[in-house]
């Protein structure tokens, strides 16, 4: 039976979205995982931090694993993985970059730490990433700055790019899953089924809005109900 679960992963998964208003990150109560706790008999414990590409994500899960083993890790990483330093490549557009993780480095990451996890005889849950809205983050990472769009935009060739690059990322997660046998959450699809998903994407481009994460504790449930009924509370079936 699983008693403890831990949740892995970057700013979405701790509950950050971006505040127009405020013109900042913010801390969402109503984040995905708070909206998940109470429906668990489980504890879920979230380990999920700002910033977190999947080599820090795997530091932040050693530290942890020293206080407690938990019978499941849900793994949501790629976002900043696949993200660059856009200052620098707008300042060089035809000098050669890297993202944060290479892609065959993220790949084979991935499948490390499920392994790993197999090992320790705990349960991998990967979750996929869901989809950005690459014009209006292309907008905020250009800050209205004609300079760096002209500069990223000779790097990247087109603002579709974006779009491709961060999907890519994020297809490589459930192939895993698939090939590995862990469990997959696919949390991408439910946003393309929405009629208009950018709907569920704050104006960053890149971060779930409170609809969005209300989304996806919705799919999550769903797994839940699907494969671990036994973990909900009586009445969140």
């Amino acid at each position: 039976m699983i008693m403890q679960i831990f949740l892995l992963g970057d700013s979405l998964s701790r509950g950050i979205m971006f505040d127009k208003e405020k013109g900042r990150f913010s801390l969402l109560r109503e984040s995905f995982c708070n909206l998940m706790r109470p429906k668990l008999k489980t504890e879920v414990v979230n380990i999920s931090g700002l910033g977190r590409t999947l080599d820090a994500a795997c530091d932040a899960l050693e530290q942890q694993l020293l206080v407690s083993k938990p019978q499941a890790v849900a793994i949501e990483l790629g976002g900043n993985d696949c993200d660059y330093n856009w200052a620098e490549v707008a300042e060089e557009p035809h000098a050669a970059h890297e993202c944060k993780t290479s892609f065959a480095r993220f790949e084979q990451g991935i499948r490390e730490l499920v392994a790993r996890l197999r090992r320790e005889d705990i349960l991998s849950v990967l979750i996929n990433l869901p989809p950005i809205d690459a014009d209006r983050y292309f907008r905020f990472i250009c800050r209205d700055d004609p300079k760096m769009e002209k500069g990223i935009l000779s790097f990247i060739g087109s603002i579709t790019h974006i779009y491709w690059w961060h999907e890519r990322f994020s297809s490589v997660i459930g192939k895993i899953a698939d090939e590995m046998g862990a469990h997959f959450i696919d949390i991408r699809r439910a946003f393309l089924y929405q009629e208009d998903y950018r709907e569920f994407i704050c104006d960053d481009g890149i971060h779930p809005n409170a609809s969005g994460h209300k989304l996806i504790a919705e799919c999550i449930n769903d797994f839940v109900a699907k494969h671990y009924s036994y973990m909900l509370i009586p009445g969140n079936a």
